[in-house]
């Protein structure tokens, strides 16, 4: 299988989506390079982020945090195009997996029982068919 996988992939090569270069066998979605270099929020291990000052006097809400900080035409953008525009669903998951991961590591969210999404509005629910942060 292996082999088949190597030869396919000589054709049609799988790229990072981050800067575009082959990626190797054992990297998913993103080269190592651009996994180890992702803007990370790091809002989790704030007490008072960025983030959390957006939502004051809007809604009641315990904690605001998020992955990776977005900067246009970057890395993130490019992860999140493939993700909401190209259906790419399970590098979504795989992005929840390392944020999960991340987060279980920071022992921030360890009072907390839930984890909610932002919803998505009905019409780009249907327009995508899911939702991304969902995913």
């Amino acid at each position: 299988m292996s082999l088949w996988k190597d030869f396919i992939s000589l054709i049609y090569p799988r790229l990072c989506i981050g800067c575009g270069k082959v990626l190797l066998r054992n990297e998913d979605f993103l080269c190592n390079y651009c996994f180890v270099n992702l803007p990370k929020s790091h809002f989790e291990n704030d007490p008072e982020s960025e983030l959390d000052k957006v939502f004051y006097g809007r809604i009641p809400l315990q904690k605001a945090t998020s992955y990776l900080l977005f900067e246009k035409s970057g890395k993130v953008q490019r992860i999140l195009h493939s993700i909401k525009y190209k259906g790419n669903q399970e590098l979504g998951f795989r992005m929840g997996e390392w944020y999960g991961q991340s987060l279980k590591n920071c022992n921030c969210f360890s009072g907390y029982d839930v984890i909610i999404p932002v919803p998505l509005h009905i019409k780009k629910l249907k327009q995508r068919g899911f939702n991304q942060s969902e995913v």
